[in-house]
């Protein structure tokens, strides 16, 4: 699990924490995978959503779940498949029916 982790000061306080997070580069997408991929918004240890108004010396970490990574896919599975649908097709009528 990936965290990133502020601490808030005077001048970052009285502002929503999304709008906080924006000035950081963590974008829109980045908080919908947190919400809705097994990750944490956190202030001061409690879960909060984007909305919630940062205070001076809140500690604000974010915690991102990881992707799972895609599979391989490899040129020789693809090309068999391709094949079986390309003989079917060369068969004569009589022999598809």
């Amino acid at each position: 699990m990936l965290t990133l982790s502020w601490t808030i000061t005077e001048d970052e306080a009285h502002q929503e924490l999304k709008e906080f997070l924006k000035t950081r580069h963590i974008s829109k997408r980045a908080l919908a995978d947190i919400k809705f991929r097994g990750g944490l918004i956190l202030v001061n240890g409690r879960e909060v959503t984007v909305r919630y108004r940062l205070q001076p010396g809140d500690a604000a970490p974010l915690f991102f779940q990881k992707k799972p990574r895609a599979p391989i896919l490899r040129p020789k599975t693809f090309r068999s498949a391709l094949s079986m649908k390309m003989k079917a097709c060369l068969l004569p009528i009589s022999r598809r029916l």
